[in-house]
């Protein structure tokens, strides 16, 4: 079974390794900050756009503003 965590799980080996090989180790932190899209949408030229960027076109898109005007 693979790890969603790998790095997390392998770091003892990383840094081994890093210092075995001499490589460059270099780390990023990822941010999961994510909208909601909730009263934060409207339809701009037939396009569903959110004001964190995301849009949507297409059909169906009365359904989704059902769900994010709720």
């Amino acid at each position: 079974m693979k790890s969603k965590y790998f790095f997390k799980d392998k770091a003892d080996q990383i840094k081994e390794e890093h210092k075995l090989y001499k490589t460059k180790l270099e780390s990023t932190d990822i941010v999961n900050d994510r909208c909601d899209h909730k009263g934060k949408v409207e339809m701009v030229d037939g396009i569903l756009k959110c004001k964190c960027g995301s849009a949507w076109s297409g059909p169906g898109l009365d359904t989704l503003i059902d769900l994010f005007s709720k």
